[in-house]
């Protein structure tokens, strides 16, 4: 599908990037090329004549920044740390969250029609939201593609959190909503927190539970762990 090629948009946008010695200006700039590469791919899937009107996808990005990185940082020995910021970008409702030592947080807001201030934007488009769904059809606000709700107001601009990664904090997890429907935060929170556990074994576990539990949607996930020393 088109939405594979998300992540060569948004390289072709981070490659014009001129990073200089300002953290935050690099990471507002990145933050742009990730609008930026949403919208082309928004563009590359709604002008495929050969995908129907209702084909569309949710998606979740994750970049970690190395602030203060130099074009010398992996020659230097000096040099045993850098401080990292997370980005995550994501529209639709595949979930992320971050577990640290102490809790686990989602770090994606869901688009659906639940949201009120997301109905108010599809209202405002003259949509019309009935049984959760707009037109009773389509239960997210945010999507890439979805030719025929575009009109009304479902947009591919993502929403972003991001955090400076602390010494706490131990995973990064992204999923589909398959996922998410069998397995709750304290599990994965209970999981998260294992003795050395990679982030290979903390994915099997994750997709091992879906499928004991027979889950109905399509299930993926990936983890990213982000301090090696726990």
């Amino acid at each position: 599908m088109e939405a594979n090629k998300l992540l060569h948009f948004l390289l072709d946008e981070i490659n014009n990037i001129k990073f200089g010695i300002n953290d935050q200006e690099n990471i507002n700039n990145i933050i742009e090329c990730i609008k930026v590469a949403f919208m082309k791919i928004d563009q590359k899937i709604l002008s495929n004549e050969n995908l129907v009107n209702d084909v569309g996808s949710t998606a979740t990005l994750i970049i970690i920044y190395y602030n203060n990185l130099r074009e010398n940082f992996f020659e230097s020995n000096e040099i045993k740390e850098v401080e990292r910021t997370l980005i995550c970008a994501n529209i639709g409702d595949s979930c992320g969250y971050l577990i640290t030592k102490s809790k686990i947080s989602q770090i994606t807001k869901s688009h659906k029609c639940e949201d009120p201030s997301e109905v108010q934007r599809i209202r405002d488009n003259g949509g019309i939201v009935f049984q959760g769904r707009i037109f009773g059809k389509l239960i997210l606000t945010r999507t890439l593609g979805d030719k025929e709700m575009k009109k009304y107001g479902v947009i591919p601009e993502p929403d972003f959190y991001i955090k400076k990664i602390e010494n706490d904090d131990f995973f990064v997890i992204i999923g589909s909503d398959g996922i998410w429907d069998v397995i709750n935060e304290g599990e994965l929170f209970k999981i998260g927190n294992e003795k050395k556990l990679s982030s290979e074994a903390f994915s099997k576990k994750i997709m091992d539970i879906a499928k004991e539990r027979d889950t109905r949607d399509n299930s993926s996930c990936i983890v990213i762990k982000v301090n090696k020393n726990i």
